[in-house]
């Protein structure tokens, strides 16, 4: 279901907040509430994420004392202080995690090729399974990156989205994306830019 041909509004996360109805004809009739339609999806709601063995995470990896951008996870005496520390230098998420936790993230497989690019990046597996049954994909990545990657994820999807896309029929009045390299030095400066904003500096 799409609102106004742009916004896609999904039953799961809508079933407890609207009333479907099948009108027939292709045409679904939705009664809801004004503010469940502009509400904003959590990352979680978008995607199905679940242990390899199908089961119930044990964890969300959005521990206060993990870092979001690396998934390294603080503890200690003094482990909100190192946290902070940390937090104000560029990191990267390493090659091999410490501790490995593999979960299954799983979305509409008509969704996927607007976030390939994001599974090839944080997938640990780089083969892509399918459910035939159910048309859906799921790629393996570790529990530490979850968080990030789903917001990844979400991003991607939203960028996707555009009147390019989405409104062929205005196409010729519409502007066209432009999508413009960054060198190695721009992304140094945006990654510390980001470091000191994630940490309570250059607010304004």
């Amino acid at each position: 279901l799409r609102q106004a041909g742009a916004r896609e509004l999904r039953p799961l996360a809508m079933e407890r907040t609207a009333q479907l109805t099948d009108k027939g004809g292709g045409i679904v009739h939705v009664q809801t509430h004004p503010d469940a339609i502009n509400d904003t999806l959590a990352p979680f709601d978008a995607y199905v994420v679940s242990e390899l063995d199908g089961s119930t995470l044990r964890s969300k990896g959005n521990e206060p004392l993990r870092c979001q951008a690396c998934g390294l996870l603080f503890s200690g005496l003094r482990a909100y202080s190192e946290l902070g520390a940390h937090q104000g230098k560029p990191c990267e998420p390493p090659r091999e995690p410490t501790e490995p936790h593999p979960v299954r993230v799983s979305l509409p497989a008509s969704r996927f090729p607007a976030v390939q690019h994001v599974v090839a990046a944080r997938a640990m597996e780089s083969t892509l399974f399918e459910d035939q049954n159910e048309a859906t994909c799921s790629f393996v990545v570790d529990l530490s990156l979850l968080q990030r990657c789903l917001h990844e994820l979400a991003y991607a999807e939203a960028s996707a989205c555009n009147l390019e896309r989405w409104y062929p029929a205005v196409r010729a009045i519409t502007a066209e994306t432009t999508i413009v390299a960054l060198s190695d030095a721009e992304w140094t400066v945006l990654q510390r830019l980001h470091a000191a904003w994630h940490i309570g500096y250059g607010h304004s």
